[in-house]
């Protein structure tokens, strides 16, 4: 907003209890599964994922954590609105679904001057 350019904002997920099952399932498998294949190779990474399984463990939180910190858009347009108090920008948010099922949610903002 300083430099008076349009900014976005774009969540990838929708806070859904799918997701936040999938992030306790599917993530971890996946990570066990792809783990070898990651480079540049790692013997702590092979530790500390099949070892001690601090790095799926922590991937799991943050997965959750973050999924149900996911702000509604009329929160991000409270949150735009209290940072742009003079009203020099035009705000819009909303949910739109990609064609093959995510759910992205968004925050776009011009200057009032663009519009």
């Amino acid at each position: 907003m300083r430099a008076g350019r349009g900014i976005g904002v774009f969540e990838g997920a929708g806070k859904h209890w799918l997701e936040v099952l999938l992030a306790l399932t599917l993530l971890p498998v996946a990570q066990l599964c792809i783990t070898p294949f990651i480079r540049p190779f790692s013997f702590s990474r092979l530790f500390f994922t099949y070892g001690l399984p601090l790095i799926p463990l922590c991937t799991i939180w943050d997965g959750c954590v973050s999924l149900l910190r996911l702000y509604p858009p009329d929160a991000l347009l409270a949150l735009a609105r209290r940072a742009d108090p003079a009203g020099a920008y035009h705000w819009q948010a909303g949910k739109v679904r990609h064609s093959w099922g995510p759910q992205v949610t968004y925050l776009v903002g011009w200057p009032q001057s663009e519009a």
